[in-house]
């Protein structure tokens, strides 16, 4: 798309978009055993009673193995999908036939990242004591620790509401992934606090 005019108005839509639909469904690919596994174990460990049996329980690694696998599945490295996640009222996650809503994704994201060191025997760590760089779900982690800042959802009922200007989140998701150099600036643009809209006419 090269005509400026028409990218902006296109980028202004998608905000839009987002804001006004039901429900919006994140596709991760095609199931398989491993996130089948992933998507069994997250309503396990939200059960905050039987949590401590799900850390300890060295049984349980291969679980929390295919919850972290999960987690780095492509889509979340895409830069276009934070502002995807960040507009939608209400978000489901899908591996083939198998569905989790959002919430409880990101509530299982944010145990799995506080109690990684009590996880029994998790390889999380190199002899330095540093987390992997290769299969560490950053993405996951970081589009959900960010997405509870920019969305103001009980105190402004529902809606989104930016918090981060510009600079802030060219940062923050720095190395997300887009195909169009241009779009590191256009996929965020919506999501900045004090950025007028895009002019089109």
């Amino acid at each position: 798309m090269n005509d400026s005019r028409e990218r902006a108005h296109q980028v202004s839509k998608m905000a839009q978009i987002y804001r006004q639909a039901n429900n919006v469904c994140v596709w991760l690919g095609e199931s398989d055993e491993s996130s089948k596994l992933a998507l069994e174990f997250i309503p396990r460990i939200l059960n905050l009673s039987s949590l401590d049996n799900e850390l300890e329980d060295e049984s349980k690694l291969d679980s929390w193995k295919a919850l972290r696998d999960l987690m780095s599945r492509k889509w979340f490295s895409r830069r276009w999908i934070i502002q995807e996640i960040a507009f939608a009222r209400s978000s489901t996650i899908h591996c083939g036939d198998d569905v989790v809503h959002w919430t409880d994704f990101a509530g299982a994201v944010g145990l799995f990242v506080s109690r990684m060191d009590k996880i029994k025997h998790f390889p999380d760590q190199d002899r330095s004591g540093r987390r992997p760089a290769m299969g560490w779900p950053s993405f996951a982690e970081r589009i959900v620790e960010f997405n509870q800042s920019l969305i103001q959802r009980a105190e402004n009922g529902g809606k989104f509401e930016p918090t981060f200007d510009l600079e802030t989140l060219l940062w923050t998701f720095r190395d997300f992934d887009c195909t169009d150099p241009r779009d590191r600036v256009y996929s965020l643009l919506a999501l900045a606090r004090n950025v007028p809209p895009l002019e089109y006419n």
